[in-house]
């Protein structure tokens, strides 16, 4: 009801002043009949001064006539100006006043309406009368009142009204995050610690509940804000008992048992009740049977890699296709024999790997597979170096050691690692003969 006359009263202000500017428009109209007056006069004085002008035969009469029509015209034009002027503001402002008017019973209407009829109006502003002054009480230290636990909702809502005309109240913020955190709400509650925090930065009790929020909203595992948090917690006080236990229990929640055995052996150290000591005496042990069980796995996890990695090494090959350049053909003997191995470039003088075949005039051209297998020591293999040299060298006496006459082929550098990737075997073609 008090908003309602609050609308009447100013409306009614409105319409008063707006009269008395009306009634002062008059007044001004009064005034411009003077000046009115005052046109007249000197026109009756200049129409004079041109009478004696003409007179003395400074003009004549035909300048005389133009002049005396122009300060007719002029006097004429002012005259209905000021009139038309003063009848046009006087029925405007009248005429809003009677709009006014005429609009105070609709606006008591809708007023009305928005204000008792709406029920949900009606109802935020019950519950707004009700709780401001228990918010205000709980901001200032005191409990929260049993209704307004048993009406959080109701509370709540109150609670952000007053952080929407509070935005800098970090107390209000902390006391919503923790409304929001018991009702389950870990991602609200996080968002309000979070504006607390940046409110109030050096306060160690706000930056426990954002970690407590952001780990719950994170299915009780850690992320970086929240563990970073609780180191700068644990660095300002080191025997934090809260923030120890939240450490030691998340850290186990997400696998880091390292983490929570420090964390619980630490609060071991301080004076707490055997119960308690009970309960993480037990939960370390089981920490250390999950760390043993976690660093075995990695170990198999390492070995399984390293196993995976020597087994690749082994598999490493380098196919070969060799061809005889057609010029060389008649040099090839019915009994000869193609020895075709790999040396490492920069590195020993003794083949990484060699392969032996007997070869015909229809053999060529033929691929041959370089792999560790064929290594003549296990520290000299093909996959211990990164390039290579390969020579296809065809043997009339059939043995490894070169003789003139023979027929031989060497390739470019080959880099091994690039090699595999391609799906063709390199070609090396045999086109000189040994001197």
């Amino acid at each position: 009801m008090a908003i309602l006359w609050l609308v009447f009263i100013t409306l009614a202000i409105v319409a008063a002043v707006l009269m008395v500017k009306l009634s002062n428009n008059v007044t001004i109209g009064n005034l411009g009949n003077v000046h009115q007056q005052t046109n007249v006069d000197l026109f009756k004085q200049r129409l004079a001064e041109l009478e004696q002008e003409r007179q003395r035969g400074l003009m004549t009469q035909q300048q005389y006539e133009g002049y005396q029509q122009q300060l007719q015209y002029q006097l004429l034009t002012e005259i209905e100006q000021r009139r038309d002027g003063f009848i046009s503001n006087t029925d405007s402002k009248t005429n809003i006043v009677i709009a006014l008017m005429l609009l105070l019973p609709l606006i008591a209407v809708v007023s009305y309406y928005f204000y008792f009829s709406n029920p949900e109006v009606s109802h935020w502003l019950k519950i707004r009368a009700k709780y401001q002054a228990m918010l205000e009480q709980t901001l200032a230290g005191k409990p929260m009142p049993d209704e307004a636990m048993q009406n959080v909702a109701d509370f709540a809502r109150v609670l952000v009204y007053y952080l929407q005309q509070h935005p800098d109240k970090e107390r209000a913020w902390q006391l919503l995050g923790l409304i929001q955190l018991e009702s389950g709400n870990a991602e609200g509650a996080e968002q309000s610690f979070a504006k607390a925090v940046s409110l109030k930065p050096s306060d160690i009790h706000l930056s426990l509940l954002y970690a407590q929020a952001r780990i719950e909203a994170n299915q009780g595992r850690f992320d970086q804000i929240s563990l970073h948090l609780l180191k700068s917690v644990l660095q300002k006080n080191p025997k934090h008992q809260k923030a120890l236990a939240l450490l030691g229990f998340t850290a186990y929640g997400s696998d880091e048992y390292a983490m929570a055995i420090w964390a619980w052996e630490q609060l071991l150290s301080q004076g707490l009740t055997e119960k308690s000591r009970q309960i993480l005496k037990a939960s370390v042990i089981q920490a250390k049977k999950k760390l043993i069980m976690q660093q075995k796995r990695q170990a198999h996890a390492e070995m399984a890699t390293q196993s995976k990695s020597e087994t690749d090494s082994t598999n490493l090959s380098l196919k070969v296709t060799v061809q005889l350049k057609s010029e060389l053909s008649a040099k090839l003997d019915d009994n000869a024999t193609l020895f075709v191995f790999a040396k490492a470039v920069n590195g020993p003088a003794l083949p990484l790997a060699v392969v032996k075949q007997a070869i015909t005039m229809t053999s060529m051209p033929m691929t041959i597979e370089l792999n560790d297998s064929l290594a003549m020591t296990p520290e000299m293999k093909l996959s211990n170096f990164a390039k290579v040299q390969v020579t296809a060298r065809i043997s009339k006496a059939g043995t490894v050691q070169a003789q003139s006459g023979d027929l031989q082929g060497v390739s470019e550098t080959i880099v091994l690692a690039e090699q595999a990737k391609q799906s063709q075997p390199f070609v090396l073609t045999i086109d000189q003969i040994l001197p």
